[in-house]
């Protein structure tokens, strides 16, 4: 059998095998880098966890102002993208 997984697919499945080993990813980002190696070093992931928060902006009187406000899932972004 072979499975072959698109990198989309692999961040994913990164992101669920840290929430299986008891992180919690509710409110969190997470950004995964992987990096090819040379020769016999293969590949590595570098995954980055951080709290996550949407602005919301609000508009009051013809000023506006921004307020955080915590997401509820995850959100995630891979190599390059931001």
């Amino acid at each position: 059998m072979i499975i072959n997984l698109k990198e989309q697919e692999i961040h994913k499945a990164l992101a669920e095998f840290v929430s299986n080993q008891g992180i919690d990813l509710t409110n969190k980002e997470v950004k995964v880098s992987l990096t090819a190696g040379r020769t016999a070093n293969g590949f590595t992931a570098q995954i980055e966890i951080s709290q996550k928060t949407v602005e919301k902006s609000e508009i009051n009187g013809g000023d506006e102002t921004k307020a955080s406000q915590p997401a509820i899932a995850p959100t995630f972004s891979f190599g390059g993208e931001e």
